[in-house]
């Protein structure tokens, strides 16, 4: 007779017996629930990872393991924010673990994260000459899109997430409303000159009914995060741009740091990316690690 507990079907003697790495999909499917699906993505990279690591049965994991492991990271020269995820994500799976009846050998350790020294500095980001030659490169390679998606990601400063909601309709208005981080809806500002820039790529685009505005260049597909990924750093390539650099929040970066520079507000710069606490704001006033090089090297002048 088969009994269906939580999201596993199993027989019904068999429950207990059970290992850890079994309920991978329960915790999967259980997290869906509550985390976006990027979030969900790298939960399931790092404990595979780990699994992968580890090398045998979960339950006999000690506080040793941890720290092995740690250091395994750390030599792969790993930043410790991307430790500390990897850290999260197994410490989530094994409270998930302990939360289910049907899993007897319960793991009690202390999984602490790496401390960072909190260093208000801007990471090495994409610059405006790093966004010059992108546009340059896309323009020998007569590529509207690609000028679309890099003008429209630097002008206004948006998420991936949101540039891939917005519909044709929605350029003829200097305002969009999109859903943006925490499922909250806001305004997106649009310059002259982006709707120049999307005016062009919509009279190059194939699929012209189609209401979302950014598609793939072989079919009507609305573009995806992944697509615009690949976009990007096809173009980092061609322009030799440093690849960690072409991201599309590294254009948010660049659009934030630019308009401080130009002397905006925090409050008016806040208002435009975004940000619930102005305080998310205050590193765009800060100067990049290459900035703080290069003063730490005058000392020798």
């Amino acid at each position: 007779m088969i009994h269906n507990i939580g999201y596993v079907s199993l027989r019904k003697e068999d429950k207990t017996d059970m290992k850890a790495w079994e309920y991978l999909e329960q915790f999967e499917e259980k997290e869906q629930k509550k985390k976006s699906a990027n979030t969900i993505r790298a939960y399931m990279t790092d404990l595979k990872q780990f699994k992968s690591y580890l090398k045998k049965d979960l339950e006999l994991l000690t506080e040793d393991d941890i720290n092995q492991y740690k250091l395994y990271l750390m030599n792969k020269r790993l930043k410790a924010k991307t430790i500390n995820r990897k850290l999260i994500s197994i410490r989530r799976f094994i409270e998930h673990l302990n939360s289910q009846d049907a899993f007897t050998d319960k793991i009690h350790i202390e999984i602490e994260t790496i401390k960072i020294q909190r260093q208000e500095y801007l990471e090495d980001i994409l610059t405006y000459n790093d966004y010059e030659r992108l546009i340059r490169a896309a323009e020998k390679e007569n590529d509207v899109r690609a000028i679309a998606v890099f003008s429209a990601l630097y002008l206004t400063g948006m998420r991936v997430s949101e540039l891939l909601q917005i519909n044709v309709s929605n350029i003829t208005d200097k305002t969009i409303s999109v859903i943006g981080k925490g499922d909250k809806v806001r305004d997106i500002f649009i310059a002259d000159q982006l709707i120049k820039n999307l005016n062009k790529y919509i009279k190059h685009r194939k699929h012209k009914e189609e209401d979302f505005l950014f598609l793939n260049e072989n079919n009507d597909n609305p573009m995806s995060r992944q697509s615009v990924h690949r976009l990007i750093k096809k173009y980092a390539g061609k322009a030799k741009i440093k690849l960690t650099r072409a991201h599309a929040h590294g254009f948010r970066h660049l659009c934030g740091y630019r308009l401080i520079e130009k002397g905006m507000s925090l409050d008016e710069v806040a208002d435009i990316l975004g940000h619930a606490d102005i305080n998310t704001t205050r590193i765009y006033t800060r100067k990049t690690k290459k900035d703080l090089i290069k003063t730490i090297n005058k000392l020798t002048e």
